[in-house]
């Protein structure tokens, strides 16, 4: 089950919920679903209120909620409820809406902070038992094992390791036979003078346009991508090691001294980083691009 089923779930059952850095929502208690799991309830009007709060904090109950139906471990169920609050943030700090499916819309207001649209058609149920043991089986850590766990994320470093590996040995091979390209050099021809009854060597002159060189190939084969965003060091810190345990090699770099970019140093030709890009956007749905 996806962060944000979650959360609306934990919303139903408890009736207010607090998203990290954006606010509380708070659903009238008058509202009562039907028992039928099947069935689909209908929010009248105002019937989920929401509190714009930036300085607000982690949800506890939430974070307990979270790892009860999932099976997975705090750090865990605790770093993936924060990567979904900053998402949301990202989202409405460039002007796109922010939908949370089963209950509604946030989106930036004109003043400034964010406001929320409700929506109407619902389904508060969670899905089937079936599915939900399945995904409980799947989350569950063998620490005896524990690369079973993270085979997933493994196959992804593989795969970007073995893009970023084809792009360098290209490279090299493009550098290499630029470099290599046989230029033709004039040989020098002695003649004997038999009249005179000297020696003298003559050389041919060489021609000039041989001897200007290509401009050197300029060696791009690294650059820096910034990956996602934060506005104080601890929270950049803190997620510089969640990130990097999991096996992947981040680094931070500031900006100024209270904002940071979580950055990955790519070996790699820039002219391929169009599909780096696109890999690093889609492991860690985010928009990433090239510092320096």
């Amino acid at each position: 089950m996806k962060i944000g089923q979650l959360i609306v779930q934990y919303l139903y059952n408890n009736k207010e919920v607090t998203l990290q850095e954006i606010g509380t929502f708070t659903l009238s208690k008058d509202i009562v679903f039907p028992a039928e799991s099947d069935k689909e309830a209908f929010l009248p009007d105002n019937a989920v209120q929401f509190q714009y709060n930036t300085r607000a904090g982690e949800d506890e109950g939430l974070i307990d909620y979270i790892v009860q139906t999932t099976r997975k471990i705090r750090p865990l169920a605790k770093s993936d409820l924060e990567s979904y609050a900053i998402l949301g943030r990202e989202y409405l700090n460039i002007g796109k809406p922010f939908p949370i499916e089963g209950l509604g819309t946030l989106q930036k207001a004109d003043f400034g902070g964010y406001e929320f649209v409700q929506g109407h058609s619902i389904n508060p149920k969670l899905e089937s038992q079936v599915h939900t043991l399945k995904e409980k089986e799947e989350n569950v850590i063998n620490f005896s094992t524990p690369a079973r766990a993270r085979d997933n994320r493994k196959n992804w470093m593989i795969g970007i390791g073995t893009l970023l590996l084809l792009l360098l040995v290209t490279a090299a091979i493009f550098y290499l036979f630029r470099e290599k390209k046989p230029v033709d050099q004039s040989t020098s021809v002695i003649l004997q003078d038999t009249i005179a009854n000297r020696d003298s060597q003559l050389v041919a002159q060489p021609d000039t346009t041989l001897l200007q060189r290509a401009a050197p190939v300029v060696n791009d084969s690294s650059y820096v991508v910034a990956v996602k965003y934060y506005k104080t060091e601890a929270k950049a810190k803190s997620m510089l090691e969640t990130f990097n345990g999991y096996g992947y090699k981040f680094d931070l770099t500031p900006i100024d001294s209270s904002n940071y970019y979580l950055t990955m140093k790519i070996v790699g030709a820039r002219a391929d980083s169009t599909r780096v890009l696109d890999s690093l956007n889609r492991l860690f749905g985010v928009k990433s691009f090239i510092l320096n």
